[in-house]
This record gives C-alpha cells, structure tokens and sequence, in this order.
C-alpha cells in the first residue's frame, strides 16, 4: 500500500467524520422526530446540517471505489471502518464536548491494533 491509497484512504475518512458530524449537528437542531409525520421527514432531511452531511457520507462511500483497486472489500472495510470509528469518536468528543470512558479508549487502542495488523502485508 503507497502513499497514494493511504491519501484516498485519508479523504474517505475525513469526508465520513465530516458527514457524522454534520449529522449529529442537525439532529441536534431538529430535536424530536415524529415518525408517522412526513413533514418532520422533510425537515429531517432538509435540515443544512444533515443535507451536506448526508453528502459528505454519500461522497465518502463513492470514493471507496479508488482504494478497492488495490485490494478486497472485505479487506479494505475491515481497515478503513475502524478508522473512521475513531475519528468520528475523537472528533464528537472534541466538538460536542462527548465523554469518552476507559471502555472507549480500549477500543480505540484495539482499533489502531487492527489497522496496523491488517495493513502489514
């Protein structure tokens, strides 16, 4: 794996951690959702905060395209979702003032063990 796959690969994340974000950002303005109301739906959706982050979402998984040139889904998502689970985390804990316990960090630590092991080929 070059640098080139390691660079999509940052691009997916940071763009999958921006999408969370933003959506977490709108959930927080919306509030309450009314299941069976389409019109809180419409809110939902249009909402800036969970527009743009659906699009940062949807751009992340279309750019999971480039990296799977060089190896397997399975492979691939087996490296990538525990990184994006971890930027998400530090990231929502940095921004929306999240707590994270000794059970989080943990995984985190895991996380990084898995990447490492995974991508040691």
């Amino acid at each position: 794996m070059d640098w080139v796959f390691w660079l999509q690969s940052l691009v997916i994340i940071i763009l999958g951690t921006l999408g969370a974000l933003l959506f977490q950002y709108g959930v927080n303005q919306v509030g309450a959702i009314n299941p069976w109301d389409v019109t809180s739906w419409f809110r939902l959706v249009f909402t800036p905060g969970i527009f743009f982050g659906l699009f940062s979402l949807m751009l992340s998984r279309i750019l999971w395209s480039l990296p799977l040139t060089k190896m397997g889904i399975g492979k691939y998502s087996a490296l990538i979702i525990p990184l994006n689970i971890i930027a998400i985390t530090v990231s929502s804990a940095i921004i929306f003032k999240e707590s994270i316990n000794i059970k989080q960090v943990i995984g985190i630590l895991l996380g990084f063990i898995a990447v490492f092991l995974i991508s040691s080929e």
